[in-house]
């Protein structure tokens, strides 16, 4: 028996039809399902994530990237693997569609790989101390808030000053997120196999800028001309962390620890690649 931490985007299931026709395939499996949903048959109702997931061997997530970048957090917290099932839209990190709910007699079986994805840890330092700590497994953004607008930054890698931006932002990416908000500003894709980061300008306010590729073992160092920009946030995976202040400085570095994705080899990342972004023509 495998205990399972199923995880849902309700807003993408409203009526819980998806929901529940994966608990009962997984059920017919003799998996004990942990969920934080109410009124799903055969499951094990728990309040909050954190239960669901330090209950489980696995998490099966129910949406798109958006709703597997949000259970990614727990998954690294507790080292359980997930496996993406979509009802979302574009899914770069899903494994399994709609249609394909008899894949899981694979999970049961061990007809699976676990694949390891890089996360970055993302820590604002003020006046010396951590004042605020996050882990993301696409990208780390620094970049105005509530209003767009030409902000000054520094860029720092490894003590030493790399560049200084007149942008909306900067973006530091993992080789996951490299497809997500650093490729719609204009940075390369990078194979998810690769250890490395990803640094995007947003919008740069010069033709010399360009986006690099850096070593993993690298430390990133963001710092803010706030007399010029206020209202410049920190943000992790899409999620507003901590409005910055002059003289605060946005630490990015490799997360020891990796986010697990069960795969069972059916598609590489360039058919993926091909395939999502086609959709969108």
């Amino acid at each position: 028996m495998k205990r399972i931490a199923l995880i849902t985007n309700l807003t993408r299931d409203k009526d819980l039809t998806h929901t529940k026709n994966v608990a009962k395939s997984l059920c017919e499996f003799g998996a004990q399902i942990f969920t934080n949903t109410k009124d799903v048959e055969n499951t094990i109702y728990v309040e909050n994530l954190d239960a669901a997931f330090l209950n489980a061997d696995l998490a099966v997530v129910l949406g798109g990237d958006g709703t597997l970048l949000g259970a990614s957090k727990y998954a690294v917290k507790y080292d359980v693997p997930v496996l993406g099932y979509n009802i979302g839209n574009l899914g770069f990190l899903v494994e399994l569609e709609k249609d394909e709910k008899s894949e899981f007699s694979r999970v049961f079986s061990g007809e699976y790989k676990v694949e390891n994805k890089m996360t970055l840890c993302a820590e604002v330092i003020r006046d010396g101390k951590q004042v605020f700590k996050a882990l993301a497994l696409n990208d780390v953004v620094v970049s105005r808030g509530a209003i767009p607008k030409i902000t000054h930054l520094r860029l720092d890698v490894d003590d030493s000053l790399v560049s200084e931006y007149y942008a909306d932002g900067l973006i530091v990416a993992t080789p996951t997120g490299s497809t997500a908000y650093s490729l719609s500003a204009g940075g390369p894709v990078v194979a998810p196999d690769l250890d490395v980061m990803i640094i995007t300008p947003i919008c740069a306010h010069t033709i010399t800028s360009r986006p690099m590729v850096i070593s993993d073992k690298s430390k990133v160092a963001v710092s803010v001309d706030i007399y010029h920009s206020e209202d410049v946030v920190v943000m992790c995976d899409g999620e507003r962390g901590i409005e910055l202040k002059s003289g605060d400085k946005v630490i990015v570095t490799k997360e020891q620890r990796a986010a697990k994705f069960i795969r069972f080899g059916k598609r590489s990342f360039f058919d993926v690649l091909y395939k999502k972004l086609s959709e969108r023509k």
